[in-house]
């Protein structure tokens, strides 16, 4: 038997075998094979936390402001600290599953310090941790770089689960072209699909 989960909808049921690891991280890159080479290095990293219930981890292609906005909370891995930018508009779930990864994050490796920032009080932090912040963020370019299109998602796990804007189609070419016809809008249940039609 084989069961297929789609990255980014994933069923509650494989998420919640990531619950002890700290939910579900998103790495950019790939695995090595034959026609691709990955090394896993102690890079400095960004995460983008997002989830209410469920906490996923989304890396981000590069460490710029450009990919951080105010509506969510970013995690810059540095290895020996880690820093936890929280966004004027972040919700204090992901706050707090921040927190808990990143203590997570400490108790795997042993000697990593955690620095919470909120945002606007950048220079708030003690000289050294603001220079070490700066050398992979610096404020200066922030306002002018800051990802404006945020998306602020107050129930971000509840709206994956919220059926009501799911509609299924029954898509037939039984009379030679293709139709396409609605079957029904709002929560959906196997008792829907017809077992007849492939």
């Amino acid at each position: 038997m084989q069961h297929r989960e789609v990255q980014g909808n994933e069923s509650e049921r494989f998420l919640s075998y990531f619950k002890s690891r700290g939910g579900v991280t998103y790495r950019q890159g790939g695995i090595a094979s034959g026609f691709h080479r990955h090394q896993s290095t102690n890079e400095p990293h960004l995460f983008r936390l997002k989830g209410r219930h469920t906490v996923r981890l989304f890396e981000m292609p590069s460490i710029d402001w450009s990919h951080i906005s105010r509506g969510d909370v970013y995690l810059l891995d540095l290895n020996e600290v880690i820093f936890i930018w929280n966004g004027a508009k972040s919700n204090k779930y992901e706050r707090l599953q921040a927190m808990q990864r990143a203590r997570q994050l400490r108790d795997e490796r042993g000697k990593t310090n955690i620095v919470i920032i909120e945002d606007g009080e950048e220079m708030k932090m003690n000289k050294d941790e603001l220079k070490l912040f700066e050398s992979k963020l610096s404020l200066k370019d922030k306002n002018t770089k800051l990802n404006l299109n945020e998306i602020i998602d107050e129930n971000d796990d509840d709206k994956r689960l919220d059926g009501a804007h799911i509609k299924l189609y029954k898509c037939s070419d039984e009379s030679g072209t293709l139709k396409v016809t609605e079957k029904k809008a709002g929560p959906l249940v196997k008792s829907d699909l017809e077992s007849e039609v492939s």
